[in-house]
């Protein structure tokens, strides 16, 4: 993480509107690092 440090970081889930081209093109733009948010295994979770 340290050299992430300063900067702006995002972490996104896979919602079409955050993946959208346009979206992602202005996270750029704006200088923020995207950061996928990684998949949930619902088979891991413990009810």
């Amino acid at each position: 993480m340290q050299q992430y440090r300063g900067k702006f970081l995002i972490v996104i889930d896979n919602v079409r509107a955050h993946l959208a081209k346009k979206t992602r093109y202005k996270v750029e733009k704006l200088g923020i690092i995207w950061l996928p948010h990684p998949p949930i295994l619902t088979s891991a979770i413990v009810h």
